[in-house]
Order: C-alpha cells, then structure tokens, then sequence
C-alpha cells in the first residue's frame, strides 16, 4: 500500500515531467509501472515532456543496438574459438574419424561455397563421385541423414531437367522430392551441348554453419602442418 503523501509527491512529480523511471529515482522505491499508471491518471503533463521522451526513447534504443552489438560479437568470438579448438583436435588426432574429416575439409575448401557467401553446406560437381564422397563423409562425420540434404541442378539450356533429376537422384540415391526447381543457364541458349555425356552441375546443399567454419579451419590448419608452420601444434 503506497502512502496518501507518497501519492501526492508522486502525481507531482510527474506533472512536472518526470518520467517512471525517473520518479522511482526521486522517491527512492521501486514502484511498479503499473501503479505509476494508476496513481498518475489524469495528471497532465507539460508539453515539453513528449519531446524530451521521445528523445530518450532514441537515446534507449540507440544504447540497446550498441548493446546487442557488443553481444553479438562476444558470443561470435567464443563460438569462432570453440570451432578453432575443435580443429586443432582434429589436426593432431589420429582417430579415424577425424582423418575422415581431414579428407571432408580438404573436399570442402576446394569445391564447397564460403561462409561469406552461403550460410550453409553447399557443394556442386559433375562428378557423381565427388559427390558421393562428399555425402558419405558428411553423414559419417557430422551423423547427417540422406533427408536432410537438398539438390539443384544446373544445366545447359538444350537439356532435359526430369532426365538430368532423375540420373541424379539415381546415381546418389537422393529421393526426388529432395530436388529443388534445376537452373538452366541462359547463356547456352541456342548453342547444342556436344558432350553427351554432360549431365550438368549437381549441388548438394543442407544446413551446418559452424561445420562449414570447422572444415575451413580445419583445411586451413592441414595446409599450415603439410607446409611446416609450427602453429598447429
């Protein structure tokens, strides 16, 4: 139960334009903002109030923004240093499964798309074995299951998409609603494909950011022990 005397300072204090906060500062309680409400109704405020609050609002969210920033980049900074961690273990490990994942980021670095430019795992090749190496490593060392992956084709203009989805979906033994819509490239319109052979780019793609970063490390860590740089420990 607040105080009659309370409540009067209350109400004037904030018809002097004070706000919540500010007044729980005064009076030196904290009061719920609720309460605050109900003991200030009807009070009317000075005109300058709405200015001066809508100043402070930009002045919160501005500190908020700066706030979440620092975060972030606190919490990115531990998650690059666990990912690290991890692939210096893998590096110096003599476990099979992480020589698996040597071959797997060796594949990676070379073939895979970059975390500046996809968020993800996303390979392409038109070799049905790189492809089959990438997925099988992928499912032995990371434990993905064959539902999870998802495949574009991209092909020439001349070529048939159910034909090239169907070749693809039987040589890696991918379900065909595992495909999404191919891409024909529009600059092969009008010229025939001569290899017949040719059937396209098939990327393989599925969710794994921080698998993408750990490969990268990893491939990065590999090279600097192949060449002889110490760092690696």
């Amino acid at each position: 139960m607040i105080e009659q005397n309370l409540r009067y300072e209350i109400r004037e204090l904030r018809s002097k334009g004070m706000t919540y906060h500010e007044i729980c500062d005064a009076v030196g309680q904290e009061i719920p903002k609720g309460t605050l409400s109900y003991i200030c109704k009807n009070v009317i405020l000075p005109p300058e109030y709405f200015v001066r609050y809508k100043s402070i609002l930009r002045t919160n969210a501005e500190l908020a923004r700066t706030k979440a920033v620092i975060k972030n980049a606190t919490i990115q900074k531990k998650r690059f240093k666990l990912i690290e961690q991890r692939a210096v273990y893998v590096i110096n490990s003599q476990d099979k499964i992480d020589s698996d994942k040597r071959c797997l980021a060796t594949l990676y670095i070379a073939e895979g798309s970059k975390y500046k430019s996809y968020r993800g795992l996303a390979l392409g090749s038109s070799d049905p074995d790189i492809l089959r190496l990438y997925i099988g490593l992928l499912m032995r060392c990371y434990d993905k299951k064959i539902t999870e992956f998802r495949v574009r084709i991209q092909h020439r203009d001349d070529q048939n998409s159910a034909d090239l989805q169907n070749y693809w979906s039987h040589q890696l033994n991918l379900p065909l609603k595992s495909f999404y819509l191919s891409y024909a490239d529009k600059r092969s319109i009008g010229k025939p494909t001569l290899k017949s052979n040719y059937m396209g780019v098939c990327v393989i793609s599925c969710s794994g950011a921080d698998i993408q970063l750990e490969l990268d490390a990893i491939a990065r860590l590999y090279a600097q022990k192949i060449w002889g740089i110490s760092a690696v420990g």
